[in-house]
């Protein structure tokens, strides 16, 4: 399912990690539990409260997917490196 962008929910999901990493205010290591889908309660409704109207995730398990991405994709862009699990490949 694409919204009106365009986006699928995956894609989406990326973008809003990207972005939510870029203004994330501790230590760029602390993100790696992020990068691995490792996403705690607080964050997500953080993550939901932002998104309202036609941004609203209609796809959990693809936009939480694509956020981790995100994050990782800030990460790598950044010098950190991830260690992938074969099972991502």
């Amino acid at each position: 399912m694409t919204d009106q962008q365009g986006w699928t929910t995956r894609e989406r999901g990326l973008i809003v990690g990207h972005s939510w990493a870029k203004v994330y205010e501790g230590e760029l290591i602390d993100l790696k539990p992020y990068a691995a889908g490792e996403i705690d309660v607080d964050t997500r409704n953080d993550i939901r409260a932002i998104l309202v109207g036609s941004d609203e995730i209609d796809d959990p398990a693809a936009f939480w997917t694509g956020f981790a991405h995100g994050v990782a994709l800030f990460l790598v862009d950044n010098g950190i490196t991830i260690q992938w699990d074969a099972s991502d490949a």
